[in-house]
């Protein structure tokens, strides 16, 4: 099909009326390629938050007001239009500053970790991200792991860097971090990310405002995660 004939078909289905040999647009302006292609993206990620990724392409093509053809012209498959969400969704809300905040010895840890993880959740809580991010953990498309690497690498690590560097224990470049102390750094992110869960996949009411919810997690997180980092270091000091 050529491109004159995608073009044909999506104004057939943005509410054309034919007469004369001429066109005239009954409904919705014809909309430029990158405005189009924004909008078919901002659909697609509310449409598989509702219906997960087992929703066809044809339905959010009807959902638009487009032909499904159409979605292609921008999209050469379902993974590209899913990878394009995941830009829009995950990508685009990350936070560089979060990594210079973190590393910040300057502040107070507890400063820098409430300051952090509230400026996070004012981000990620939200119906798409969070539903988009359990629909594709429960369906194997890789949103969740790639998204959670650079939690990981950006958070989860650099917290328990920051940890030690607070308690006066050896860096990691001294004494490697262990997988036990990570998941302490975990325990935290997944306590407050579960109050992101609770609202929008179980439906279950939450505090309207998180952020003195968040500064007891982190305070609770400081309290208990010392004596659990000092026992992961018993005998691994350097030399």
């Amino acid at each position: 099909m050529t491109e004159d004939a995608f073009a044909e078909d999506d104004l057939a289905e943005e509410g054309v009326v034919r007469g004369r040999g001429r066109t005239a647009l009954a409904g919705r302006r014809r909309l430029p390629a990158a405005e189009r292609e924004r909008q078919i993206v901002a659909a697609a990620a509310r449409f598989f938050a509702e219906h997960g990724f087992g929703g066809q392409t044809r339905e959010l093509a009807r959902g638009i007001g487009i032909t499904h053809s159409a979605i292609f012209r921008y999209f050469p498959s379902k993974e590209a239009l899913i990878d394009r969400v995941y830009e829009h969704v995950y990508v685009s809300r990350w936070n560089p500053h979060w990594d210079r905040l973190l590393r910040n010895r300057a502040l107070p840890l507890e400063e820098r970790l409430v300051r952090l993880y509230q400026d996070y959740a004012e981000r990620i809580f939200d119906y798409e991200w969070v539903r988009i991010f359990v629909s594709a953990g429960l369906t194997g498309y890789d949103i969740a792991p790639r998204y959670l690497a650079v939690v990981r690498d950006s958070l989860i690590r650099p917290v328990c860097t920051e940890l030690r560097a607070h308690l006066g224990l050896p860096d990691p470049e001294t004494v490697p971090l262990t997988a036990r102390e990570e998941e302490t750094a975990w325990a935290l992110h997944g306590q407050i990310f579960y109050i992101a869960i609770r609202k929008f996949v179980y439906g279950w009411p939450v505090p309207a405002d998180t952020a003195p919810v968040i500064a007891d997690d982190v305070r609770m997180f400081l309290a208990g995660a010392p004596p659990v980092l000092r026992a992961c270091l018993e005998g691994q000091g350097p030399g």
